[in-house]
C-alpha cells in the first residue's frame, strides 16, 4: 500500500528529472566550451610551444617610385630575444595599398638574420601606404596575427 502512495509521485519527479536532463547537459557543455576551452588553450600555448618573433629594420621611412627598400631581418625567441634556431627560411612579402601582394622574397635565415630588397617599380604604380610583411612558416601555426607587417608611405 505504501508503494502504491508513493508510485505517482516518484514517476512524476522521474518524468521531470528526465525531461530536464538534456537540457543541463547541453549548458553544461556550453558553459565548459565558453569557459575553459579557451583558457586551456590559452594557457597551454605560450609555455608548451617554442615560438619565434620576426623584426624588420629598414633603410628609411618613406619611400618614392624606383626607390629600393632595402631591410634586415632578425628572427628570434620572443621570451628570451636569443637568436631562434627553428626556422631557415623567411617570407617577406611587399603588398600594394589595396592590400595585394606584388612582390614576395624567400630568404635564408643564417644565424637568425637576413636581408633582402624591393624595388617599387611595379606597372601600374600607385601612390599611398604599402606594407611589408615577414613570417616563418612555423609562425604560420600560431595565426596570422604574429607575422611582422610594417606600414609606410610611398609618395
Amino acid at each position: 500500500m505504501k508503494l502504491t502512495k508513493r508510485f505517482p509521485a516518484v514517476l512524476l519527479a522521474l518524468i521531470a528529472l528526465l525531461a530536464s536532463a538534456p537540457f543541463m547537459r547541453a549548458e553544461v557543455a556550453q558553459d565548459f566550451h565558453a569557459d575553459n576551452s579557451t583558457d586551456f588553450q590559452f594557457r597551454i600555448t605560450p609555455t608548451s610551444f617554442p615560438q619565434e618573433k620576426v623584426y624588420l629594420h629598414f633603410d628609411n621611412t618613406s619611400y618614392y617610385p624606383d626607390d629600393k627598400i632595402w631591410f634586415k631581418c632578425f628572427v628570434v625567441n620572443p621570451t628570451t630575444n636569443q637568436v631562434s634556431k627553428l626556422s631557415s627560411t623567411l617570407y617577406v612579402e611587399l603588398l600594394n595599398p589595396g592590400g595585394k601582394v606584388i612582390e614576395k622574397k624567400i630568404l635564408r635565415i643564417t644565424d637568425g638574420q637576413c636581408h633582402g630588397d624591393f624595388t617599387i617599380n611595379h606597372q601600374p604604380f600607385y601612390s599611398g601606404f604599402y606594407e611589408v610583411r615577414a613570417y616563418t612558416r612555423y609562425m604560420m601555426n600560431f595565426g596570422k596575427d604574429v607575422a611582422f607587417s610594417r606600414i609606410f608611405p610611398v609618395f
